[in-house]
């Protein structure tokens, strides 16, 4: 099997940056003359940022599963029907499907309904979701107790930098 990967992954974020913004425009910016630079900056930093929230959560949902069922593989995923921002396959086989949701208002259950339409209708046979907020959760999302839901905010993220 095979697997068709969207998008350039760097192991550091910043060199996404770099790469990404700073190149193109490293003269024009030894000039001082950064119009263009902050102009294709505003335009894409939305994609940068969620690209790499994206990443962390990725990195967090591994750490999650460290010890006897580990991740053996894990990124995102898309086929014709939809697009995943995390597929994990633990090492006792087990599907986690990831929605990551780097926006200023709490991820409520529709996410998870969407998400599990989304799987559905790309036939996947998911045994975990996990969901990823940087604004955390509704409070009728909080009170599902499903034990095959992972609920991750932005504090969660920093057990990556211990």
């Amino acid at each position: 099997s095979y697997r068709v990967q969207d998008k350039l992954r760097f192991v550091q974020p910043f060199m996404r940056f770099w790469f990404g913004f700073v190149m193109y425009y490293k003269k024009d910016l030894a000039l001082g003359k950064s119009d263009a630079f902050l102009e294709n900056f505003e335009k894409h930093y939305d994609r940068l940022r969620s690209l790499v929230y994206e990443q962390l959560c990725d990195a967090l949902l591994v750490q999650h599963y460290e010890g006897h069922n580990s991740i053996i593989a894990s990124g995102s995923f898309w086929n014709i029907h939809s697009e995943f921002d995390i597929l994990a396959v633990s090492k006792d086989k087990k599907v986690i499907l990831g929605e990551c949701k780097y926006k200023d208002r709490k991820v409520c259950k529709n996410e998870l309904t969407k998400l599990k339409a989304k799987a559905l209708e790309s036939g996947i046979k998911v045994d975990v979701y996990a969901l990823f907020s940087k604004s955390g959760f509704s409070n009728e999302l909080l009170q599902t107790r499903d034990k095959d839901l992972l609920l991750f905010d932005l504090n969660d993220l920093e057990v990556l930098t211990s």
